[in-house]
């Protein structure tokens, strides 16, 4: 009975979402248990009910973050279904505010190992969302890709590229004028490796 009212108050899910508000607005060190524990309502035992620490939460805040990017992405790929140069202009301008968000969340803390291991499982979360766009299109005569593999290691290969273009240095060092560059760079090998008729 004394750990279901502990309990009351919040679920882990909860907790997350409570965490990634607060790591986005106060950075990692800004951000104490309490102050994730006084936005849902919860105690300090419901808190280690779910996790150990509060670099654990923080490493779960993290995930939510690219899992919610990566969805975003998906959405916006099926809401623009007859222009795909359109729907690849809206993701860079998302991805340019995403990158914002992520340098609030004081990144200097993550270890390299952590970083690219991130930045891995955001790429993997877009490939089914991509390669199912990169289907249609190919169906719809809307694309001739000039890579001679599998759809889904096309994609892997674009994505990959991209990443490559983003993050040859840190992004706190990429200001406005740099990152228009680099968007214009990205839309150029999309548009190169996909055979896209930018009409």
């Amino acid at each position: 009975m004394a750990r279901k009212k502990v309990l009351e108050g919040g679920k882990r899910e909860d907790l997350v979402k409570a965490a990634l508000e607060l790591f986005l607005k106060n950075g990692y060190e800004d951000t104490s248990i309490r102050m994730i524990l006084n936005k849902v309502g919860g105690e300090v035992g419901m808190f280690y009910h779910y996790f150990k620490s509060k670099e654990e939460i923080f490493d779960e805040a993290i995930k939510l973050f690219f899992s919610e990017y990566s969805k975003e992405v998906g959405e916006i790929l099926n809401d623009n279904n007859d222009d795909f140069v359109k729907s690849l202009n809206t993701i860079l301008s998302h991805l340019e505010q995403t990158i914002h968000k992520y340098n609030q969340l004081n990144t200097n803390k993550f270890h390299w190992s952590m970083r690219i291991a991130l930045n891995q499982l955001t790429i993997r979360s877009l490939v089914p969302y991509v390669t199912k766009k990169i289907i249609e299109l190919k169906k719809a005569g809307t694309i001739n890709p000039i890579f001679q593999g599998t759809d889904s290691e096309l994609t892997s290969f674009l994505l990959f590229g991209i990443h490559g273009i983003l993050h040859d240095k840190p992004f706190s060092e990429i200001d406005s004028v740099e990152m228009e560059n680099k968007k214009a760079s990205i839309m150029k090998l999309i548009v190169m490796l996909l055979g896209i008729n930018e009409r």
